[in-house]
């Protein structure tokens, strides 16, 4: 029982020192003020893409009615 309470600290105190270690990179988080730049060029770029879809799948249907119209 002695040695399941010994374990039974160790495993709280690495559980501690885990908690601990997760408290850095919170602190490094407002460090990194890059990456919510990132995630906004990515929401511009499926922005513009999505602009560009429709689009080419307008242009695209016309031709393809032209096409099968002459055959």
């Amino acid at each position: 029982l002695r040695q399941q309470g010994i374990r039974i600290t160790a495993l709280e105190e690495s559980i501690r020192s885990k908690r601990n270690g997760s408290r850095s990179p919170q602190q490094t988080r407002p460090r990194s003020k890059t990456s919510p730049r990132r995630p906004d060029a990515h929401n511009r770029r499926l922005a513009l893409e999505q602009l560009q879809q429709p689009n080419k799948k307008c242009d695209r249907t016309p031709p393809r009615e032209d096409r099968v119209s002459p055959t």
